[in-house]
């Protein structure tokens, strides 16, 4: 990976960082929403969390060193999509409106999971 996209991909990862701490406020709502909610509900904070943990996995990974398992790693990265999961479509369709910071800090992962699958496709030409 070329350095420049490992600068771009340290740029990206502070954003998240950011995106991720100026969601606190909407971050608690929903965390009191959802521990009012019927039990076995699905939780969007938590859908969120596993894809924001796989895609910030793989980013540091790639910022530390040259991945050998690019076609795992893409096909990982494929998979975090926020758009993948019906519960996060439903509740951006339905609620997103109504938690802008925390919307920010999901455009946030799915920037930087998309941008960190340019940068290893690209790595596979290298």
């Amino acid at each position: 990976m070329a350095v420049s996209y490992k600068k771009v991909l340290a740029v990206l990862l502070r954003l998240l960082e950011t995106a991720f701490s100026n969601s606190s406020v909407n971050r608690k709502v929903l965390h009191e929403l959802e521990w009012q909610a019927e039990e076995g509900g699905s939780s969007v904070l938590g859908e969120v969390e596993v894809r924001a943990d796989t895609v910030i996995g793989i980013a540091r990974t790639c910022l530390r060193k040259q991945p050998e398992n690019i076609n795992e790693l893409t096909d990982a990265l494929e998979e975090s999509s926020v758009y993948r999961s019906e519960v996060l479509i439903d509740w951006l369709a339905n609620s997103g409106d109504e938690f802008p910071d925390f919307c920010s800090y999901i455009a946030a992962i799915e920037n930087l999971r998309t941008c960190t699958i340019t940068f290893l496709r690209g790595s596979l030409g290298n």
